[in-house]
């Protein structure tokens, strides 16, 4: 299987699939959005024994597990909506600021380009960190410095560039993912 996973530079659907049928994407969300909400060393062996198996299986499976830990973190409304109607979905992600973000009424307009996006061929969600703008201005943080939000977005908004050609880890799919003008709700930034 490893040799399938590297040659097609993606996990597998059917190992996705597994993946998400056991849980392992939504190890760390909470109970209460379809989680199992395990303790972090229980996630990171599921992890040391996915990677014992495949190094681009585990890779992924941590990137799912960890990126689903936002759903801590969202308002009510938008972790259900992510997290709690299909078990297993996948968010996938990269948190550096590589995006601009303007405020608009009831969300934010993004335009950005993130590298590395593991995991992105088979995620559900994928999010993208950003500088926060109003009004054309960088807004800031209390402490003065640059204000950053991790964005998400639906899978449709999200083109993925195939950038990922490389010797070993290829099974991860890190490509670079891009949006352009897209509109995200308050909730989920």
């Amino acid at each position: 299987m490893s040799a399938g996973i590297e040659e097609a530079r993606r996990l597998p659907a059917e190992v996705h699939r597994a993946f998400a049928e056991a849980g392992v994407y939504h190890a760390l969300v909470p109970k209460e959005y379809g989680g199992l909400e395990a303790h972090p060393r229980t996630a990171l062996e599921v992890i040391r024994r996915l990677a014992t198996g495949d190094g681009s299986a585990g890779w992924n499976a941590m990137i799912g597990m960890t990126t689903g830990l936002l759903a801590a973190s969202l308002p009510e409304e938008f972790a259900r909506q992510i997290y709690g109607q299909a078990p297993g979905a996948l968010t996938v992600g990269v948190t550096a600021p590589l995006g601009r973000a303007e405020k608009v009424a009831g969300g934010y307009e993004v335009t950005g380009r993130w590298p590395f996006g593991s995991g992105c061929q088979n995620a559900d969600w994928l999010c993208g960190g950003c500088f926060i703008f109003d009004n054309g201005e960088q807004a800031l943080a209390d402490s003065g410095a640059p204000e950053t939000h991790l964005m998400l977005f639906e899978r449709s908004q999200v083109a993925i560039e195939d950038t990922w050609h490389v010797m070993g880890l290829s099974g991860t799919g890190s490509h670079h993912i891009s949006v352009k003008d897209a509109f995200v709700p308050e909730g989920r930034s």
